[in-house]
């Protein structure tokens, strides 16, 4: 098997807002392709309504369907936003699959990488993973409607390990203009309590300081299998949520390597093994901060 090598290189009757700040993970924008296939079926009708949770570190809009639920964490600063799915059914560990995606709207699917993942808290639930192009967003509110595809259902190598199947969903998930104007307060908010001006970072009097080389968190067992399989490669770059302590918040994706596996498993190795000296202001108090990596190279030898 070849070696991984990793471098550093306003409320509405529909809507019910719970009053706890957070901040979005940022993620940057999936390489897609718009495709000619229409996906979409009968979609789901939803069962609650729009709830908008706000945190010390994301702002996300959720909505139930039955069964089924759809999440929407936009992006403060980059061009995409995080999408997930949540449905029954089985799997094992995480897995990435190519995906597709249609807002049905006419104007054709669009291809991306997805992850279907196990929830640890809820037996027999699973979810899809996507980090999908704002523009693709706008879409789908517009429309009010999302069919998403991951796995390839004639594929024998997708679950040969029999630990799941493909997994899909078409919601009517409604939302539109109103339901954008909510996220747009949310985010401006959340901007705020980070000290974010005009969409620009914080400048504190002295910056958080890593502990050590951030790319030395990284191992070469930190490389995800199916990427490696898959012989995918590429370069994230994160910005990550630092508190007061110097500890990590939060996790967000500002340039995609366009691989799902790449751009989670860099987030959640950053978050678990990132230590900081936290920033501080011109009084020597340590303050809330942002941090961004230098690019990590994902790369097969």
């Amino acid at each position: 098997m070849r070696a991984a090598r990793l471098n550093l290189a306003a409320h509405h009757e529909w809507l019910h807002f719970r009053p706890m700040l957070r901040l979005s993970l940022m993620l940057a924008a999936t390489a897609a392709a718009t495709m000619p296939a229409r996906l979409a079926a009968a979609p789901l009708q939803p069962t609650g309504k729009w709830v908008v949770d706000y945190t010390p570190s994301s702002c996300t809009a959720r909505r139930a369907f039955g069964d089924h639920a759809i999440s929407i964490v936009p992006s403060p600063l980059g061009s995409s936003t995080r999408v997930i799915i949540e449905g029954p059914g089985r799997a094992v560990r995480a897995r990435q699959f190519p995906s597709m995606v249609d807002p049905d709207d006419g104007r054709g699917a669009v291809k991306a990488s997805s992850l279907i993942y196990p929830f640890k808290s809820a037996k027999g639930r699973r979810g899809i993973y996507s980090v999908l192009p704002n523009e693709l967003v706008s879409r789908m509110l517009a429309s009010g409607k999302l069919d998403i595809r991951a796995g390839k259902q004639d594929s024998r190598l997708i679950w040969a390990d029999r630990s799941a199947s493909p997994m899909g969903a078409a919601l009517a998930v409604g939302g539109g203009a109103s339901l954008l104007s909510a996220i747009n307060t949310c985010m401006a908010d959340l901007r705020k309590h980070w000290g974010m001006v005009d969409g620009a970072l914080p400048s504190p009097a002295v910056a958080p300081q890593p502990v050590g080389n951030v790319a030395g968190v990284f191992r070469s067992e930190d490389y995800p299998e199916d990427a490696m399989m898959a012989n995918q490669s590429g370069m994230t770059s994160f910005l990550l949520m630092i508190d007061e302590r110097g500890a990590v918040m939060d996790c967000a994706i500002i340039q995609s390597s366009g691989v799902a596996t790449l751009d989670a498993m860099g987030c959640q190795v950053l978050r678990e093994r990132a230590r900081f000296g936290p920033a501080k202001d011109a009084t020597n108090k340590p303050v809330k901060s942002t941090y961004i990596t230098p690019p990590i190279r994902w790369a097969l030898q």
